[in-house]
């Protein structure tokens, strides 16, 4: 069986990642192989095209944090799929393709009803977002809440799912991307955008929460984590959860990627003084070091948006063939929600 993928040959830019096909390999012993409908594009991906992701190899590599197929073939100790069984799955690599051979620890039945690209958004977005509202901030009912990119595919996730918890949420995104909010809300009063090109977001915060917020999730890093620090109330925490300074106008900005490393962000004098607290969270470590959070957290995903309750931005859809656009998107934050690739057997 031959399988066609995505390699990224070399760290680069877009050029870089190339469809090549392949022999695929029969599934090992505790391993099924999946058939993809749709695989994501997430900025890890970006981060990995530039040789700037940690654990993965720097080339040669395959794409693709998530993805919803079908169960083709299983190996001989595998008990709780069967051949045809639709499924999701966390693949970290390798799900930018028509076929992918994974261990079954990260991968969940996913209902029929389900379109593929929502579900290939539940997986890397939301789950993301609900394990870092519920597993590490422990989110509580009428805490304020201030998430950065709004629009953006985990940080739309953590709006909608924050506003579930009765949480107060203010989320910075451009005013250009307010308007493509609206589908996922029928108006939340709990919910204050801020437009971060008009106003610094210290400010905006300081005009509506006088001490500050509870919790603050920061996808962005360096200098902009301590800021996010510093709106916090004292015992407030801050969850890290990426470093979109690392790449600036589509290429590797190692200036803006070390200049909060080079000057250090925070001291034990800090965080003793102010009695705050700075987390990150990756969700592969997350899931290897808890596959039953994983397992439990997704269908608890899963089953709020068969409830309603959640509901996925979707910004694109394109073949497999288009990954260079893919990435060009992803990488201009020009676009909001998710990305999603599909496959056509």
């Amino acid at each position: 069986m031959e399988n066609q993928l995505a390699k990224i040959i070399r760290p680069g830019g877009v050029e870089q990642i190339r469809l090549v096909n392949e022999p695929l390999r029969p599934p090992a012993e505790n391993e099924i192989t999946i058939k993809i409908e749709a695989s994501g594009v997430a900025f890890a991906d970006v981060l990995m095209r530039e040789g700037l992701y940690p654990g993965v190899p720097r080339k040669m590599l395959t794409p693709g944090y998530d993805l919803v197929g079908r169960v083709e073939r299983k190996g001989k100790s595998v008990e709780d799929f069967n051949v045809g069984d639709r499924v999701i799955a966390l693949s970290q690599t390798d799900g930018n393709a028509h076929f992918i051979n994974t261990a079954t620890t990260l991968v969940c039945p996913c209902p029929e009803s389900i379109p593929a690209p929502v579900a290939v958004a539940l997986i890397l977005n939301y789950v993301t977002a609900y394990q870092m509202l519920h597993r590490l901030a422990r989110i509580k009912p009428n805490e304020t809440v201030l998430i950065h990119g709004l629009a953006g595919g985990v940080g739309s996730a953590l709006m909608q799912l924050a506003l579930h918890a009765d949480a107060q949420v203010y989320g910075t995104l451009s005013q250009r991307k307010w308007d493509s909010l609206d589908c996922m809300l029928t108006g939340n009063e709990r919910l204050t955008k801020i437009d971060y090109q008009s106003e610094p977001f210290e400010a905006a915060i300081k005009r509506h929460c006088a001490d500050g917020v509870d919790v603050v999730f920061d996808a962005v890093g360096g200098q902009h984590l301590k800021r996010s620090y510093q709106t916090l109330i004292p015992f407030g925490r801050v969850i890290s959860y990426g470093f979109s300074t690392a790449i600036h106008n589509g290429r590797r900005n190692w200036l803006k990627a070390g200049n909060g490393i080079l000057k250090g962000l925070f001291s034990a004098v800090d965080l003793i003084a102010t009695s705050k607290t700075v987390s990150g969270y990756g969700i592969w470590v997350a899931a290897h070091a808890h596959p039953d959070w994983f397992q439990q957290d997704m269908q608890a995903v899963l089953d709020l948006y068969e409830a309603g309750i959640i509901n996925p931005l979707i910004s694109k859809t394109l073949p497999l063939a288009e990954i260079q656009q893919a990435h060009r998107l992803m990488e201009s934050s020009q676009v909001p929600g998710k990305i999603v690739l599909m496959n056509e057997h």
